[in-house]
């Protein structure tokens, strides 16, 4: 297996030998154009996982996207595959697009083989709140006025259990940690000794002095 990043190359003879490639769309859209010097690869490949698919409606990295499968459906028929061995299955999942019908006609693909699983698939219902909030001067200024608002969200809403807090880029994740800590108190989380301790050696862990 072989972890295929965009900011990491591989030689040629490595991918031939590799049964799981890992890649963004980006790489994914330049590997789907070296079919002369990737044939042994190609012939063995079998099955294409595209996870995030609402990343087509992305204007920076979509058309990426879009052309590799636009081209995987072109080399199905001319055989790039292999004929003698078996179709690629193509799965895609997205928890977000509505356009299931268009998808599957532009991927030609049937529609029983389009699954829609809705809120009734949930092992334990989820409440939703949405909460409307003032806007400021700027995207980036509003983003962060939300910070001053998650104590309170998680107070009333997490009866004490652990919380996730999705943030667009690692560097707002962060920003977003420390404006907690700061209007909430660095103990306001920390349940016991115990926890405490169990946080304090997994910071021990970390070699970013910022992320302690």
């Amino acid at each position: 297996n072989s972890d295929f990043s965009q900011d990491r190359d591989q030689e040629i003879e490595m991918i031939d030998k590799t049964n799981i490639l890992i890649m963004t769309p980006e790489k994914f859209s330049m590997i789907m154009k070296k079919t002369n010097d990737l044939q042994t690869f190609f012939k063995r490949l079998r099955l294409i996982v595209v996870d995030e698919l609402h990343i087509l409606d992305d204007p920076d990295r979509g058309p990426c996207l879009e052309s590799a499968l636009t081209r995987f459906k072109l080399m199905e028929k001319m055989e790039t595959f292999g004929k003698n061995n078996g179709s690629v299955r193509l799965v895609c999942a997205s928890a977000t697009f509505s356009n299931g019908d268009q998808i599957c006609q532009w991927l030609n693909i049937s529609k029983e083989s389009f699954m829609r699983f809705g809120e009734e698939f949930r092992p334990v219902q989820l409440s939703k709140y949405v909460f409307g909030y003032q806007p400021a001067k700027s995207s980036f200024h509003f983003d962060q006025s939300l910070n001053y608002k998650i104590i309170d969200v998680v107070n009333r809403h997490s009866y004490g259990k652990p919380t996730l807090v999705f943030c667009s880029t690692q560097k707002s994740a962060q920003k977003t940690a420390e404006d907690i800590i700061k209007f909430g108190g660095s103990r306001h989380f920390i349940k016991d000794e115990q926890h405490l301790s169990e946080l304090s050696r997994a910071a021990a862990c970390l070699k970013d002095p910022s992320l302690k």
